[in-house]
């Protein structure tokens, strides 16, 4: 996955997933992207959606492949799911540090 950055620059990004897990799960595959506060992306992140009783892995003979015409196995079923970080409450350092230098003062001043 290519990200166009600012002017010419490219950003890319990487993922694995296993092959034969991909044909396990049907071809059923998230790919989800993480996303700063800024909605600049940061990561991604590939995986397979294995379902309950999906029985298309033969154990002596690896996995097996299904080609015939009534089956809609030989295209990818991709789920494209975006996560954004939340904005929090940030601190108020300012009203802090003036809090501690009004109270630094008291104490010199009860000296």
């Amino acid at each position: 996955l290519t990200e166009q950055k600012s002017g010419s620059e490219v950003g890319l990004h990487r993922s694995y997933t296993s092959a034969c897990s991909l044909l396990e799960a049907g071809l059923m595959d998230l790919l989800t992207l993480n996303m700063d506060w800024r909605g600049k992306l940061l990561s991604v992140a590939h995986s397979v959606q294995q379902q309950p009783g999906n029985t298309n892995r033969n154990s002596q003979q690896g996995v097996k492949l299904d080609l015939s015409p009534s089956q809609d196995n030989l295209s990818f079923k991709t789920k494209v799911s975006m996560q954004q970080m939340e904005n929090r409450p940030v601190p108020d350092t300012a009203a802090f540090i003036q809090k501690m230098e009004e109270e630094k003062r008291k104490v010199e001043k009860g000296r």
